[in-house]
């Protein structure tokens, strides 16, 4: 699963657009996307002059950071580069928990996000596996659902679609409620 998939699928935020967001936002929160690099164990940059002012991303960012300062709860998905020493980076992994923003902080013409302990996706979104899970096993897909629910964490319930995510690799089980048809991802 890349990027804009996680963001789509399991953060229910799709990004406006795969080459130059740097974050979305859904009905619940604001995902803001950051650097491993640029993460010091309790803050990370979020904006600033190491970034491109006329780019489209900038612009979505200020947005977004906006929306948090009016009361959206936010949260950082941190990413880790292929090469840290490289000009400009490419995701080589990210992380499985997204870090509630606590507040900003300005230094000079940067800004950065602190940041509480990560925490599930699903909770992040409102999520409540358990109840959701009780709900699942009403539907027609109850006997492969409940089979899935031993092995894999459920995450999320995209319309008819229920998705898992394993314990230990980034991998999503997707299993269609209706059909009870599933694939990995």
């Amino acid at each position: 699963m890349n990027i804009s998939e996680y963001f789509e699928k399991v953060l229910e935020a799709p990004l406006k657009n795969r080459q130059w967001s740097w974050g979305a936002e859904n009905d619940h929160a604001v995902f803001l996307r950051s650097w491993v690099p640029e993460y010091d164990g309790h803050r990370v940059y979020v904006l600033g002059d190491r970034d491109d002012y006329g780019s489209p991303g900038y612009r979505e960012r200020i947005q977004h950071i906006e929306s948090i300062k009016s009361g959206k709860p936010g949260y950082v998905v941190l990413l880790e580069p292929v090469d840290p020493t490289a000009e400009k980076w490419t995701i080589k992994r990210f992380e499985e928990r997204v870090y509630p923003i606590i507040t900003f902080e300005q230094e000079a013409d940067e800004w950065f996000a602190l940041l509480a302990a990560g925490v599930d996706v699903a909770l992040a979104n409102g999520f409540d596996p358990e109840a959701e899970l009780k709900n699942l096993l009403r539907c027609k897909a109850a006997a492969v659902i409940e089979k899935a629910a031993k092995a894999w964490k459920l995450i999320a319930v995209n319309g008819n679609e229920a998705v898992f995510k394993h314990p230990t690799k980034l991998l999503r089980l997707i299993i269609n409620i209706d059909t009870g048809e599933y694939r990995r991802v």
